[in-house]
């Protein structure tokens, strides 16, 4: 799980850098949770949170994307698809043994 608590500038960049695609490499959810609003601080200024919980699934779908929206969400993820994902990348079904390094 990614834990996000930054400002404007880096959320938004971030937000760019997190590509749907990504889960497709392990098979995996990804899911991003992110707070959104204004909160008040012991100093004096409040902070702001700018959100963009996400859940993507192994297949790279967005299933939730909150954006900038106050509240929560949720998504029944079935973990079926984990394996189903997984089978589709020829890589991860691959069951050769690794013998290790030749020593001669």
């Amino acid at each position: 799980m990614i834990l996000v608590d930054f400002n404007q500038i880096v959320i938004a960049n971030l937000v760019k850098a997190i590509n749907p695609k990504d889960p497709v490499e392990t098979g995996c959810f990804l899911l991003a949770a992110a707070q959104s609003g204004t909160h008040p601080t012991d100093h004096g200024s409040a902070r702001r949170t700018y959100g963009h919980s996400m859940v993507i699934s192994p297949w790279g779908e967005v299933l939730l994307n909150l954006k900038s929206a106050l509240g929560f969400g949720l998504v029944d993820l079935n973990l079926e698809d984990v394996d189903t994902a997984r089978n589709r990348v020829p890589s991860l079904r691959a069951d050769t043994q690794y013998a290790g390094p030749l020593h001669e």
